[in-house]
C-alpha cells in the first residue's frame, strides 16, 4: 500500500494531518474537511481496494447517492444503471431502481421515471417500497397532467401501510379531484384518512381544507385564513408542478392574477413536461389579457416552440390573434396557414381569424372563402 494511503489510515480519524519533506515526516492537526466530502473519498478508496467485497455493491449506491445529492444527476443515474443490469438479483437493487426513477424524475424524463416507480412495485410487492413506487407513479403522472392516472396510482399508495406515504397519497387524491372540480370527492378523502405527523403534511393538508371550506362558503374571513393557509404550505410546492398549478388557480380565481403569475413563472424555472407548459400557456394568456404584449409574447412563442404536439398549434393561434391586433396581418395570415392542416386546434377558429386577416387586407374573396371554411389558394 502506498505510504500516503497508509499514513491517512493511520492518522485521520485522529484529526492529525502529515507532511512529507525529504527524509522528515511533519505532523500537525488536519485542515477542516468537508464530513460529506471525507466519506466519499473514503468510500472510493474501500471500493477500490475491494471490489469483490459483499458490501461493495452497496458502497456503488452510496456513492451515486452522492452524485444524486450534490447535482451530478446523470452520473448518478449512471452509477444506478449499472447495478440493476450487472446484479439485478441483489437487495440493494430496489434502492438503485428507486433513486434512479428520482433521478430521471429530476432531469424531466417523466415517462421513464414513471417506469422506473412501477418497476419498483414489482420488485418488491406489499412493502413499503411498492408504497413509494406507487406514490412516485403518481406524482409522475401529475406532473404530466394526467389526473385520471395519477389518481388511481395514489389510491394504490393510499391502500399500503406506510403512514407518511399515505398522508401523502391522500393528498395527492385531493389535488387530483380539485384540479378535475370534484370538490366533493376531495372532502371525502381528506375525511377519510389521516395526516401523517410531519410539518410539511400538516401545512399542506391544512392548505386543503381551508380551500374546501372557501368554496363551500366564500368569505372575507375565509379567504383571508386560505391565503395565510397557501403560504404556510409553500403553495403546495411538496405536490410538485401539480400542487403548484393547483395554487396558481386559486389565486386567480381569488382575483389574484398577478401572484399566479409569478407563481408559475418560478414553478417553470425547475420544470420540464405538459404541466409546465401548461402553466406557461396560462399565465401568457393572462399577460395577453391584461395588454401585456412583450411577456405575452415571449411566453406563447416558448410553447409554440417546446410544444408542438400540445399547446404548441393554440399558442400559435394567440400569436396569430396578437399580429393581427398589432396591425401585421401578414404575420396572422402565415401563421394561420401553418396551422391549418394541424391538428390540437379547432380549424373553424383558424380560418375565423385567418378571415380577418384578409379583411384587414381587403381581400374580400379570400375572406369570403375562409369564412365558408375553406383555405383559400393564393
Amino acid at each position: 500500500m502506498p505510504l500516503d494511503e497508509v499514513l491517512v489510515a493511520l492518522l485521520g480519524t485522529s484529526g492529525v494531518g502529515w507532511k512529507l519533506d525529504a527524509d522528515a515526516l511533519g505532523l500537525a492537526p488536519a485542515p477542516a474537511v468537508h464530513t460529506r466530502d471525507a466519506a466519499e473519498t473514503a468510500l472510493r478508496r474501500a471500493l477500490a481496494a475491494a471490489p469483490e467485497h459483499p458490501r461493495a455493491q452497496a458502497v456503488r449506491v452510496w456513492l451515486a447517492n452522492f452524485d444524486f445529492t450534490t447535482g451530478r444527476t446523470r452520473e448518478a443515474a449512471k452509477g444506478y444503471q449499472q447495478l440493476i443490469d450487472t446484479a439485478p438479483e441483489l437487495p440493494e437493487v430496489v434502492y438503485a431502481v428507486y433513486n434512479i426513477g428520482l433521478s430521471e424524475l429530476r432531469t424531466g424524463e417523466l415517462r421513464a421515471a414513471r417506469s422506473r416507480f412501477v418497476d419498483l412495485v414489482d420488485r418488491a410487492p406489499r412493502s413499503r417500497w411498492a408504497d413509494y413506487g406507487w406514490w412516485w407513479a403518481g406524482r409522475t403522472n401529475l406532473d404530466t397532467g394526467d389526473t385520471a392516472a395519477a389518481r388511481k396510482a395514489f389510491r394504490s399508495a393510499l391502500s399500503g401501510r406506510t403512514r407518511e406515504v399515505s398522508s401523502a397519497a391522500a393528498m395527492g387524491v385531493c389535488v387530483c379531484e380539485l384540479l378535475d372540480g370534484t370538490d366533493e370527492r376531495a372532502r371525502a378523502v381528506l375525511e377519510d384518512a389521516r395526516v401523517a405527523p410531519r410539518e410539511a403534511h400538516m401545512a399542506l393538508w391544512e392548505a386543503l381544507e381551508d380551500l374546501l371550506r372557501f368554496r363551500t362558503t366564500p368569505t372575507e374571513s375565509r379567504r383571508a385564513v386560505l391565503l395565510k393557509a397557501l403560504h404556510g404550505s409553500d403553495d403546495a410546492r411538496a405536490l410538485g408542478p401539480g400542487g403548484a398549478y393547483l395554487a396558481g388557480r386559486v389565486y386567480r380565481d381569488l382575483g389574484m392574477p398577478d401572484k399566479m403569475l409569478a407563481l408559475y413563472d418560478k414553478a417553470t424555472e425547475s420544470t420540464r413536461g405538459p404541466l409546465a407548459m401548461r402553466m406557461t400557456f396560462d399565465a401568457a394568456a393572462w399577460c395577453d389579457l391584461s395588454e401585456r404584449v412583450g411577456p405575452a409574447r415571449q411566453r406563447y412563442l416558448a410553447v409554440a416552440a417546446t410544444d408542438p404536439k400540445g399547446l404548441g398549434p393554440q399558442a400559435e393561434l394567440r400569436l396569430a390573434a396578437m399580429a393581427l391586433r398589432a396591425g401585421d396581418p401578414d404575420e396572422c395570415l402565415r401563421r394561420c396557414r401553418g396551422l391549418a392542416a394541424r391538428s390540437g386546434v379547432d380549424r373553424s377558429e383558424v380560418l375565423a381569424l385567418m378571415g380577418r386577416g384578409y379583411e384587414v387586407k381587403r381581400n374580400y374573396r379570400l375572406a369570403a372563402e375562409c369564412f365558408a371554411g375553406r383555405v383559400p389558394a393564393e
